[in-house]
């Protein structure tokens, strides 16, 4: 681990030893050493990490590949790992694709299935990045609090799917409600919307009143 980082301006060639030893201390050490130094041909040293026997590499190589997301050469290469059994290799993964357009909207799609949670936020911004709308309205029903506000505020930005809006505004959770309503201020807070909003106002929850103020802002001007 010493010698890794003692190296100032390692090659590939220097990294190799490190990258291939048995323990997996000084694997991390030198994935660690790839993100912050970028030799020539880091990119499938690091996409390699992404499936290393021991968690902690690859949570390295995750790290690293999402910190450079938007200078690592061949970004299609890491699509390899979306079926990776460590779920955060899959949502770094999905991640890296969609940020450089370079993955295929089905596994997207398929991403929202994922049974890890973190999984399927990556694919509802992913799917943000397709313009598929229909497909994040999905996730609205989703079973996990944090995957339904990734639906609302992706459907804000898409600014459609107003009907899965309007169900996620009666959830059970103040979070997910506080995002539905904000999603109304850029999908638009028609009448009908104002016997719930006007309420909302009122509401213990802070979050809430604030989602509430943001949908008015979707609202026409007499009202």
């Amino acid at each position: 681990i010493a010698a890794v980082v003692a190296l100032e301006e390692p090659t590939m060639a220097d990294l190799a030893g490190f990258l291939g030893d048995p323990d997996p201390a000084v694997r991390r050490t030198a994935v660690a050493a790839l993100s912050e130094h970028t030799p020539d041909g880091y990119a499938a040293a690091l996409f390699d990490a992404l499936a290393d026997a021991d968690a902690a590499v690859r949570r390295t190589a995750a790290d690293g590949a999402r910190e450079l997301v938007e200078v690592v050469a061949d970004p299609e290469s890491a699509g390899a790992q979306l079926n990776s059994p460590d779920p955060v290799v899959r949502a770094c993964v999905v991640y890296l694709l969609s940020s450089r357009r370079a993955g295929d909207p089905a596994d997207y799609r398929a991403a929202l299935a994922d049974p890890d949670h973190r999984v399927r936020i990556e694919a509802v911004r992913a799917l943000v990045s397709v313009d598929d709308a229909a497909t994040v309205a999905i996730a609205a029903g989703d079973g996990n609090r944090e995957v339904r506000i990734a639906a609302a505020n992706a459907l804000a930005t898409l600014r459609a799917g107003a009907d899965a809006v309007r169900v996620l505004i009666g959830d059970p959770d103040p979070l997910v409600r506080a995002a539905a309503l904000a999603a109304l201020g850029e999908i638009g807070c028609g009448p009908q919307d104002l016997a719930v909003v006007t309420p909302a106002l009122r509401e213990s929850a802070w979050q809430v009143r604030v989602g509430a103020a943001r949908a008015l802002v979707g609202a026409d001007a007499e009202a």
